[in-house]
């Protein structure tokens, strides 16, 4: 399964690694990454808490 396709735009290379974890169904109950998340939006994070609608709407 390639995740990226799902994406509406390409990540830049230093964010691709991002996919996986953001896919990663450990976040639901293992919250280590909620840090990064909201370092990347923290509105959007406490808002949603969606880590695959933070990738849709890097820029």
């Amino acid at each position: 399964m390639n995740p990226e396709r799902y994406l509406p735009r390409s990540l830049p290379a230093s964010l691709k690694g991002l996919t996986s974890l953001a896919l990663d169904l450990r976040w639901n109950w293992n919250h280590s990454a909620d840090e990064l998340w909201q370092m990347v939006d923290p509105e959007l994070w406490q808002d949603t808490g969606d880590p695959w609608l933070i990738l849709e709407t890097i820029s």
